[in-house]
């Protein structure tokens, strides 16, 4: 049996990241791992300039999202005023305001992608000597020291997280374990198809988790898909971030019988 922490991720907008290109700003249709690990360490009141125990959130903690609804997806448009990195580099300015007066300003455009009412269920769980238990966590989310937010400050959550621990024989199961309480308000499928060849109900939950072969879990899981997501923080001081291998698979809600059907 492996401990989880469950949580209900549901927010009104939501913005996941992306690969960054130019103008647009892009946003993934579920979590990502970055965006987690930072709920989780505001939390626990971690400091972004503190990289060690950042680090060691991201070395420590295994994580998965089931996908329950994406929502809609939608942008807004951004203006704003940007001053020359060399011209801050010999002035020194210390706010904003004194920036803007050193003149020689530009307008930066951007484009930002996010989802809007969107709900999706967390599975965290303690890597083989981690220091933070399933117990810490919950206790941590349920009080977090600093705010938390669906990936920009502008986008608070909707509900609160509601961390519960589960033991179950493998990460499937302890998502199948959150059948009643989904299906009683709506969510017990998914907008996601099945992969090609795949015979069973085409509207599935999407699990996404992490490919570690050290994690000791089970995924009890028949990954269709791996791929590779920018979105493992390397250092939030400086805002940067390595490569991660993610697991795709489809879960349905209450277990299959042999025929495909519900039980």
């Amino acid at each position: 049996m492996s401990t989880f922490l469950l949580c209900d991720l549901y927010a009104p907008m939501a913005s996941w990241g992306d690969i960054a290109m130019g103008e647009t700003r892009g946003s993934w249709p579920w979590p990502s791992r970055s965006a987690w690990l930072g709920l989780v360490g505001a939390a626990f009141g971690i400091d972004r300039e503190d990289d060690v125990q950042q680090r060691a959130l991201d070395a420590e903690l295994g994580f998965a999202v089931a996908v329950l609804a994406t929502g809609q997806s939608a942008q807004d448009y951004h203006t704003a005023l940007a001053v020359p990195q060399s011209l801050l580099d010999r002035a020194g300015p210390v706010t904003r305001g004194q920036s803007l007066r050193l003149g020689t300003n530009s307008t930066v455009l951007s484009r930002r992608r996010y989802w809007t009412d969107c709900l999706y269920a967390i599975a965290c769980w303690q890597r083989p000597g981690g220091r933070w238990s399933a117990q810490a966590l919950q206790a941590a989310l349920r009080q977090p020291r600093f705010s938390l937010y669906a990936g920009r400050k502008a986008h608070p959550l909707g509900l609160p997280l509601d961390p519960r621990i589960v033991e179950q024989p493998t990460l499937a199961d302890a998502f199948q374990s959150l059948a009643p309480r989904y299906q009683a308000l709506g969510f017990d499928r998914a907008p996601f198809r099945s992969p090609p060849g795949d015979n069973h109900d085409n509207k599935r939950w999407l699990i996404a988790y992490d490919a570690v072969a050290n994690d000791g879990v089970s995924p009890g899981l028949s990954p269709h898909q791996i791929d590779v997501r920018r979105d493992r923080p390397t250092s939030r001081r400086h805002w940067t971030f390595g490569n991660r291998e993610v697991r795709l698979a489809m879960l349905a809600a209450t277990p299959q019988t042999d025929d495909g059907a519900a039980p």
